[in-house]
C-alpha cells in the first residue's frame, strides 16, 4: 500500500513495515536530494513513529540508491533514526554496492543507539524484526472465529 512519494523516493506498506525505496535521479541537485531526504524522514517520524502507528518498523531501500549522502541529508536522516530510537522502533537499511553507502548507514546506526542495521538483502533485513504477530494468538486461539 503506497503511503507517500516523493522525486526519488516511495514510502509503502508492508507487513507491519514502512518499507521507504530510495533512487538515484541524476537531473537532482544536492538540494533536491537534501529536500527529498527532510520531506522522506518528516512523514516518517510524523505517521510511522507516531504513538498509534500500527507498524513495528522501518525498511530503508536504498540498493538504488545515491552511493554516498551529504551532511544535510546526514542531519534529517540523523534525526530521523534519533526519534526511531528514543521510541525502541527497529530500523533495517538495505544499502547496495558503494562502500561509502554502506559505511554511511553503518555509521548512522551505531550513531543512533537505538535498533538500528544494515543488510544487503531484503529477507534478512524483514527476519531481523522478528515474526508477525498473529493477532488471534492474543485472543488465545489461533484460529479465526467462525
Amino acid at each position: 500500500m503506497k503511503l507517500s512519494e516523493g522525486d526519488n523516493h516511495l514510502i509503502s506498506a508492508r507487513h507491519g513495515l514502512a518499507i521507504c525505496q530510495v533512487w538515484t535521479r541524476p537531473d537532482l541537485t544536492a538540494e533536491d536530494g537534501a529536500r527529498n531526504a527532510r520531506q522522506m524522514s518528516e512523514y516518517l517520524t510524523t505517521n510511522v513513529l507516531a504513538s498509534s502507528s500500527p507498524y513495528r518498523g522501518v525498511i530503508f531501500d536504498l540498493r538504488r540508491g545515491p552511493p554516498v549522502f551529504g551532511p544535510k541529508t546526514r542531519e534529517s536522516l540523523a534525526q530521523f533514526f534519533a526519534t526511531a530510537a528514543r521510541l525502541n522502533m527497529g530500523v533495517a537499511v538495505l544499502v547496495g554496492d558503494s562502500p561509502i553507502q554502506v559505511l554511511q548507514f553503518r555509521n548512522l546506526c551505531r550513531d543512533s543507539g537505538g535498533r538500528a542495521d544494515v543488510f544487503d538483502n531484503e529477507a534478512d533485513a524483514v527476519r531481523w524484526f522478528g515474526p508477525l504477530l498473529d493477532p488471534f494468538a492474543l485472543q488465545g486461539s489461533s484460529k479465526p472465529p467462525r
